[in-house]
């Protein structure tokens, strides 16, 4: 809905084949301790919760529970449903732009992917402190608790303070792991090595 504040989690959010032990990693507990307390501040009516992606069956029902209004991009399956609902990367880039803001609340990660995506489609983002974002994002696209979430959440959907990011996210990913910045890093560190 345009008149609502669109929140996204691409982001499986249970352990494997089972569908009621959330993945701790990924932090899906955080993310719905987020959009509760966000819609405590601002209302229901006031926000959107978007997923996709397959075993979201905890969070769905979690956002069910608690009356918080989302659309599941996907069919929903009682039981696993790997890989029946894994979406294209195209199909990911194009709900990723319909958000206001990608929320990610891993415990840890590699990553994660989403704040690639999300700086590569010019969607806002916020995040917790794992993996590279350090490295991608501004300081306030940056939460450490609950709270700070929230608060930020609030912060942007009245002043836009995360969306102003937006520009800055896009040229770290392109200027520093694109596929031709990255395959320069890798050409340059095989000629070191060759060279010595």
């Amino acid at each position: 809905p345009n008149d609502r504040y669109v929140i996204g989690s691409f982001q499986r959010d249970t352990n494997g084949s089972d569908l009621s032990t959330i993945k701790a990693q990924k932090g899906p507990d955080v993310f719905l301790a987020i959009v509760t307390g966000l819609a405590r501040h601002i209302g229901r009516d006031r926000i959107h919760v978007v997923l996709a992606g397959p075993r979201r069956h905890w969070l769905r029902g979690q956002l069910k529970k608690y009356e918080i209004p989302f659309s599941y991009i996907g069919k929903e399956i009682e039981r696993d449903d790997y890989p029946e609902n894994i979406l294209s990367l195209n199909q990911i880039a194009e709900l990723t732009r319909t958000l206001d803001v990608n929320l990610v609340t891993s415990r840890w990660e590699g990553g994660p992917r989403a704040l690639l995506e999300s700086a590569l489609c010019k969607t806002a983002v916020l995040s917790t402190d794992v993996g590279i974002a350090r490295e991608l994002l501004e300081p306030e696209s940056i939460f450490t608790n609950i709270s700070q979430a929230i608060e930020l959440l609030i912060k942007d959907q009245q002043t836009q303070l995360l969306q102003k990011n937006i520009e800055a996210h896009f040229l770290r990913v392109s200027q520093n792991h694109s596929y031709e910045a990255v395959s320069k890093h890798w050409s340059n560190f095989y000629r070191s090595i060759v060279d010595e």
